[in-house]
C-alpha cells in the first residue's frame, strides 16, 4: 500500500470514529429534548392556567412568560427565542384544542402592542378556526378566546379535572 493511500485510509478512520462519537453524544442529548420540552410545556401551561384564574382578567407578555417560567429566552434579541416560545405555545394550544379546551395562548400578548403575535393566529388557522390574516383582523376573535379561557379555568370543576 502506498503511503498516500495509508494516510487517506487513516484520515477516513479518524473522521468516521470522530463523527460517530460526536453523533452518538448528540443523539443522546437529543433524546433528552422531548422530556425537557414536555416539562417546559407543563410549566408554561401551568403558568397560563394560573394567569387565567387570577383575579380580574389577566394577560401576560411573551417576555414575562419566559421570565416567570425560567425559560431563559430574551424576545427582543433573538429570533430563536421568539420561535421557541411560539413552538411551546403552539404545542400547548394544539393539546388544549385536542381536548376541547380553550386556547391558553390567547392570554399571551406582545409587549407594547398588547395583542397576540402572528404565531397565535397561525396556530388557530392550523386548528381550523379560519385563515390567520382574517382572524388577526377580527378584533373580537382573540377577546372571545381570552374570555373562554377565563370562564373555563376559573370554574373549580374544570380546574380540578384538567389541571
Amino acid at each position: 500500500m502506498k503511503l498516500e493511500n495509508i494516510c487517506n485510509y487513516a484520515s477516513h478512520i479518524f473522521y468516521y470514529t470522530f463523527y460517530f462519537k460526536v453523533e452518538s453524544k448528540l443523539n443522546k442529548w437529543l433524546l433528552k429534548i422531548p422530556h425537557q420540552s414536555t416539562n417546559m410545556n407543563e410549566i408554561v401551561r401551568n403558568k397560563l392556567i394560573a394567569t387565567a384564574r387570577a383575579k380580574g382578567e389577566q394577560t401576560i407578555t411573551y417576555q414575562e412568560l419566559s421570565d416567570q417560567c425560567e425559560l431563559g429566552l430574551v424576545m427582543r434579541d433573538s429570533e430563536y427565542a421568539r420561535s421557541e416560545i411560539g413552538r411551546i405555545l403552539g404545542e400547548i394550544s394544539a393539546y388544549e384544542h385536542r381536548h376541547e379546551r380553550p386556547l391558553l395562548s390567547a392570554l399571551v400578548l406582545t409587549k407594547g402592542s398588547n395583542y397576540e403575535g402572528d404565531g397565535f393566529f397561525k396556530i388557530c388557522e392550523e386548528l381550523g378556526f379560519g385563515p390567520w390574516r382574517k382572524l388577526q383582523k377580527d378584533i373580537t376573535f382573540p377577546i372571545i378566546q381570552m374570555k373562554r379561557c377565563y370562564a373555563f379555568w376559573k370554574d373549580e370543576e374544570n380546574f380540578g379535572r384538567y389541571y
